[in-house]
């Protein structure tokens, strides 16, 4: 009996185990794991605006092509999130350039080659560095194969940049500089202004803080018609979200698996979008999450909130540097006296070059000032017994 019961419970470990092999082998594949999710909320954050697609009613994957007007987008910058598997898909930005060509792009000042920044498919940003603490130029000199017409810029920054403080276009017209923009304040990554045909360009940059960008567009440079068009596999039963104006150029981090062809124009179904509505879960991007958006904060990365700057060059006091010495105020500890070495002697969070020095050796060893002060009340309180006890012997009665 008890050999029989022995062979059943191992009966039982062994269909239980199998069985949990079983579902293991079997289970619906997980979608994304939590910090690929993590990522897709902090992308979809980041559009101001979408459309919706709904593919419910197709029997097999099918394309879609999603054509947007120029005027509702901005940016060639686009997220088509799968709604139903709760991830981003590939997508195709079709008819995106036309065969006006970036023939050079120069940084005057620095004298680099810029002409990735005129690239769509560019994921590296151009770091213009801060030289001077108080103003910094960029002059960007772009030129084209062919005469283009513009009427507007659009400027990607990358991540947790600020905007710049100023803005200067110009046109080079019968070989004169022609300004179309003097620095114009910045309020926007997109910036409009009168239609104008020029074949060689000038952007000048004014910037206080350090300046990234992803890319730089000149509207109808690189569209053959006046609308973008985003191509995209849909599958049966799914809803999807065209995301659209992202405050900045957001490269994604991770792969969105395999890419289907999406340049055949057979079985392909056109949507022509005329409006768009607004992402209720954008956010302004805040890195320092001090509560003043970083295209707004005079000092995106270190927190802020009263945004004081008490010289006015447009840097807040946080992150300037007001001795010069490399470190900014908010980690210098002692930020009106040059100590790029930042020595601290008794650790008391105050440089050697502006702490006073008799202090140091009790900063260092508070328990000098305690056994002071300890000494100080016994020899108090023994002066105050003497007295006391002469005051005693004086008033006592003669015998």
């Amino acid at each position: 009996m008890k050999k029989i019961f022995t062979l059943a419970l191992l009966l039982f470990v062994f269909c239980a185990g199998s069985s949990s092999v079983f579902a293991q082998d079997w289970k619906p594949i997980k979608t994304g794991d939590s910090e690929s999710m993590a990522l897709d909320q902090k992308m979809i954050q980041s559009f101001q605006e979408y459309t919706r697609v709904d593919a419910q009613n197709i029997v097999v994957p099918k394309v879609f092509q999603v054509q947007f007007d120029s005027q509702l987008v901005q940016s060639n910058s686009f997220g088509v999130f799968d709604e139903t598997d709760k991830k981003f898909i590939p997508h195709m930005l079709y008819n995106a350039y036309s065969s006006t060509q970036v023939l050079y792009a120069n940084e005057k000042v620095a004298g680099a080659n810029l002409l990735n920044l005129f690239y769509k498919d560019n994921m590296v940003p151009y770091d213009f560095r801060v030289i001077d603490p108080e103003k910094n130029k960029a002059r960007i000199e772009v030129g084209f194969v062919n005469p283009i017409q513009s009427d507007s810029l659009n400027i990607n920054l990358a991540d947790y940049v600020t905007l710049p403080a100023a803005l200067t276009l110009k046109a080079v017209i019968d070989d004169k500089e022609v300004v179309i923009l003097n620095n114009s304040k910045i309020t926007s990554s997109y910036i409009r202004f009168p239609v104008t045909v020029a074949q060689r360009w000038i952007i000048e940059i004014d910037y206080v803080q350090p300046l990234r960008i992803v890319d730089i567009e000149l509207s109808n440079a690189y569209s053959l018609s006046k609308n973008r068009t985003v191509r995209f596999l849909g599958l049966p039963g799914h809803i999807y979200s065209v995301y659209v104006n992202p405050e900045a150029s957001f490269p994604y981090s991770r792969s969105m698996g395999e890419a289907p062809n999406l340049d055949s124009n057979d079985d392909v179904s056109r949507i022509i979008v005329s409006s768009l509505s607004k992402n209720p879960r954008f956010v302004w991007a805040d890195s320092d999450m001090d509560g003043v958006a970083d295209r707004l904060d005079n000092c995106a990365g270190v927190a802020n909130t009263l945004q004081e700057d008490v010289d006015g060059n447009g840097r807040g006091d946080a992150c300037d540097d007001f001795d010069r010495d490399g470190v900014i105020n908010s980690l210098d500890n002692c930020r009106d006296v040059p100590n790029a070495s930042q020595i601290d002697t008794d650790g008391d969070k105050i440089g050697d070059s502006c702490d006073a020095g008799e202090s140091r050796v009790t900063e260092k060893y508070p328990v000098i000032v305690w056994g002071a002060l300890g000494f100080a009340t016994l020899v108090f309180f023994g002066l105050l017994f003497i007295a006391g006890k002469k005051i005693k012997e004086n008033q006592a009665p003669l015998v």
